[in-house]
C-alpha cells in the first residue's frame, strides 16, 4: 500500500532529507553562535582609519589559536556531514578533495567576515593569524569525517 500523497509532495520522507534539513539546521545555529561570539559587544561600532587584518599582531597567543581552531572544527564537520550524505556526492571520484575544498572555502569566507567586521569594533582585534587559525579548524574538521 502507498503512503497518501497531497499533490506532489509525500507525507513519508526519507530519512536522508529529514536529517539533511536537521543539519542544515544545525549548520546555521552554529554559524549565528560564531557570529555572535565574534561580534560581541555590539556597541561602539566605527569605520576604521586603516585596514587593520592585514597586520601582524605584536603578539601570538597560543590558547588563543588553539581556541579559533576549537571553535570552527564543528562547522567544518557539520558541513563535510552534510556534502558527504548528499546523493549527488556519493561514489564519485575525487569527492574527498571537493568536499574539503569546498569546506576550506566557506570557513574561510566566514572567518575572514568576522574579522572584516571586527576591525570597526574598537574592542576586538582582527588579525590574519584569526582567519588562518579559523580556517585550518574548519579543514580539520572536515577531514575528520572525510578520512573515515
Amino acid at each position: 500500500m502507498s503512503s497518501p500523497s497531497f499533490g506532489n509532495t509525500s507525507i513519508d520522507q526519507s530519512p536522508l532529507s529529514l536529517g539533511s534539513r536537521a543539519g542544515r539546521g544545525a549548520v546555521f545555529a552554529y554559524a549565528f553562535v560564531i557570529i555572535y561570539a565574534s561580534l560581541n559587544p555590539f556597541f561602539g561600532w566605527r569605520i576604521p582609519e586603516s585596514f587593520g587584518l592585514f597586520s601582524w599582531p605584536r603578539y601570538l597567543n597560543g590558547f588563543e589559536m588553539a581556541l579559533n581552531v576549537l571553535a570552527y572544527l564543528p562547522l567544518g564537520g557539520m558541513l563535510a556531514a552534510i556534502q558527504l550524505r548528499s546523493p549527488r556526492q556519493r561514489d564519485r571520484p575525487g569527492d574527498a578533495m571537493r568536499v574539503l575544498y569546498r569546506v576550506g572555502f566557506v570557513g574561510f569566507a566566514l572567518s575572514a567576515l568576522m574579522e572584516c567586521l571586527q576591525t570597526m569594533l574598537p574592542v576586538r582585534v582582527a588579525s590574519p593569524v584569526d582567519l588562518m587559525a579559523n580556517t585550518a579548524g574548519t579543514l580539520i574538521g572536515a577531514s575528520a569525517l572525510v578520512s573515515r
